[in-house]
Order: structure tokens, then sequence, then C-alpha cells
């Protein structure tokens, strides 16, 4: 990955970690300790911020690790991870197991498919089978 690629991704990073935050760029830049067109400079990877920059973030309780790296080593998730187990959880059993299934099958992971047995009748979405009744194709 080049430098400028580089410093797109921690753009874009930094953004998602301000908006989180809830504060505009003026707002979050102070907590830098720089003044707005810098911010706009560090979100549109034009610029890399300073190590001052970062320590004072870090102080504001920011992941500093993860805006440079992109991966979270203290084992928090992200908000949409945050809001996907926050949903998860206000299903109920029946619910849970049909979103497990479906993420299962969609990412190919066999985990937990064996309680899903199409020889069931109660976890098909279709009736059992019946005998056809209609007219012979003769």
């Amino acid at each position: 990955m080049t430098g400028d690629e580089q410093l797109r991704r921690f753009g874009e990073r930094l953004r998602e970690a301000r908006l989180l935050t809830a504060f505009n760029q003026q707002e979050f830049a102070a907590l830098g300790g720089v003044k707005k067109n810098s911010q706009v400079s560090y979100e549109t990877g034009k610029t890399a911020p300073t190590v001052e920059y970062l320590y004072r973030l870090a102080g504001n309780d920011i992941d500093i690790g993860y805006l440079l790296t992109g991966r979270r080593d203290d084992g928090s998730q992200g908000s949409e991870e945050r809001q996907l187990i926050d949903m998860f959880g206000k299903l109920g059993a029946r619910e849970r197991e049909a979103i497990s299934t479906m993420l299962a099958i969609l990412t190919g992971n066999p985990l937990g498919m064996d309680r899903f047995r199409l020889d069931r009748p109660s976890d098909t979405v279709h009736a059992p089978r019946q005998g056809f009744t209609g007219e012979s194709d003769g």
C-alpha cells in the first residue's frame, strides 16, 4: 500500500472517530490542538497529522492505534458492530437462530449448521411435500 493510500485510510478512520464523538470538525480540531483547516487536511488525507495532535487525541479517549492501523487491539468493536450486537440481543431465540443460520450460510462458516436440517418440517420455509394431484403431462 502506498503512503498516499495509507494517509487516505487514516483520514477515513479519523473522520469516523470524529463522527462517533458527535463533534464537528472545528470542535474535534480543538481536541487535537489544531485549527479546522488542519483537521480537514487530515480527514481528506492531504496532510499527515503531527505526533502532538495524536497525543492530544489519545488524551481525549480517541483510539489512535485504530486510527493508525485500522485494528482494535483492545477487543472493542466499532460502532457498527456494537449496533449489530445490540439489535441481535433484542431478538427472540427463534430470530437469533435464523440470523445465525443466515450468517453461517453467507460467510461459508459451517459452525452451527447441524441445527439446520431440512429433514425436519419445522426447519423448512415451505409446507411438507404433498403428493401432486393435478393433471398428468400426457
